[in-house]
């Protein structure tokens, strides 16, 4: 008996230990939070806020990577603006240039075609020149001509003439018979 008795006072016992223990349990879940997990809210919020901050952070980052390379895409849009004008301004430059040159070879040509005339101009007078000269030559030919032929003939001329004076003043009657016959 009191071994049986000994043993059911051990059993309730430990009924009544686990009975403690649950109800222990039970009430420290009813109850409220402690320091530690009162402590342990804020740590949380602080390590949302974090991240938070971390994604607002990045976004920002992101923003700013966005506006640099916007502002990079500009610059090389600036950039090929630059360089399409400056090939413009190259394009016109070497288009005066040509125009230059044209306007130089024009002034070549001209300067060409006046000295073609001007040495046409020294031709026609050289021209001029010998056709003069070959006129005077003529003239001055005719002139030695026409001088031989007076001076021949006027020496003819008075060769002839005292020919006969003296022949009519060495026969007298002859001549008056001879104009006497003649008449009749």
């Amino acid at each position: 008996m009191n071994s049986s008795s000994s043993s059911i006072l051990a059993l309730g016992a430990a009924a009544a230990e686990a009975a403690a223990k649950s109800n222990i349990a039970a009430a420290a879940a009813a109850a409220p939070p402690t320091a530690a997990a009162a402590a342990a809210k804020p740590a949380k919020q602080q390590h949302q806020q974090q991240k938070h901050k971390k994604q607002q952070q990045q976004q920002q980052q992101q923003q700013q990577q966005q506006q640099q390379q916007q502002q990079q895409q500009q610059q090389q849009q600036q950039q090929q603006q630059q360089q399409q004008h400056q090939q413009q301004q190259q394009q016109q430059q070497q288009q005066q240039q040509q125009q230059q040159q044209q306007q130089q070879q024009q002034q070549q040509q001209q300067q060409q075609q006046q000295q073609q005339q001007q040495q046409q101009q020294q031709q026609q007078q050289q021209q001029q020149q010998q056709q003069q000269q070959q006129q005077q030559q003529h003239l001055a030919n005719f002139s030695s001509s026409m001088r031989m032929i007076l001076t021949s003939s006027l020496s003819v001329g008075s060769s002839s003439s005292s020919s006969s004076s003296s022949k009519c003043g060495s026969s007298s009657s002859k001549c008056g018979s001879s104009s006497s016959s003649r008449r009749s």
